[in-house]
């Protein structure tokens, strides 16, 4: 059986199953990997001259759009809509569906509420949250398949790789580690700055080298002075929403 389905298909089930409210609401949240094309198609499915959006926050893509959908989904027909858009990251989005826990979202013009999220999209297995959950508890569905890139600061003059032994030491050393150890030729220490442990991101990076434990992950302050900060927060696919029999447990 195909299980591929675009978001459309998917938002217009997840707006279906409300529509007997006089106003539909969806909540979405989870990786900030497909933040982008969930925005793009989020707002596709509006009647073009209906669709409001209040943004809050649209480097993390806290938005919420209103208005009418009776061209993508007819059944609707004048009902109004709101589809509201949080991301925070895959584990993170996993466990507040499972948990029904309120994530923040565009209200107002720069007024933001709290909402229970509907989806979840998520670029790691469930099994991958910490806690673990359980497959189970979620109907998923896959949606699409984003590439992840690595890059480097041009001016690290000599630094071409990074073994799987320079990678698990970088995590724990990053801050006293100079760069002549990955193979530059600058002295200066190397700080490594990644994501909280909710990212997705993060914890596909550190099951592929097999790091287990606490990184030791850097950020800079208001003076730009390096802090350790424990994984920086973007408030990136699988889809996923809590099934209908756990809600029933």
């Amino acid at each position: 059986m195909k299980t591929t389905k675009t978001l459309i298909t998917l938002l217009a089930g997840a707006l279906l199953g409300s529509a007997a409210y006089g106003q539909v609401e969806v909540t979405i949240t989870g990786s900030t990997a497909f933040r982008a094309i969930t925005i793009d198609r989020s707002a596709s499915l509006y009647d073009g001259p209906s669709r409001t959006a209040i943004t809050n926050d649209a480097a993390t893509g806290l938005i919420t759009f209103s208005g009418t959908m009776s061209n993508s989904v007819p059944s609707l027909g004048a009902t109004p809509v709101k589809i509201r858009l949080s991301f925070s990251g895959s584990a993170s989005g996993m466990l507040a569906v499972k948990n029904q826990t309120p994530v923040s979202t565009a209200d107002t013009q720069g007024g933001n509420i709290t909402k229970v999220p509907d989806l979840a999209l998520s670029d790691v297995f469930p099994e991958s949250a910490t806690p673990s959950i359980l497959r189970s508890v979620f109907d998923r569905d896959v949606l699409g398949v984003i590439p992840f890139l690595w890059v480097k600061n041009s001016a690290m003059a000599g630094v071409n790789n990074v073994t799987r032994d320079q990678a698990l030491l970088l995590m724990t050393a990053s801050g006293g580690m100079p760069a002549t150890y990955l193979g530059g030729t600058s002295p200066d220490p190397i700080y490594l700055i990644g994501r909280d442990s909710g990212s997705g991101t993060r914890i596909s990076v550190e099951k592929d080298i097999g790091f287990v434990g606490s990184p030791l992950l850097w950020g800079t302050d208001g003076s730009g002075n390096y802090i350790i900060n424990g994984g920086l927060v973007i408030l990136g696919a699988r889809t996923l929403r809590r099934s209908p029999r756990a809600r029933r447990r």
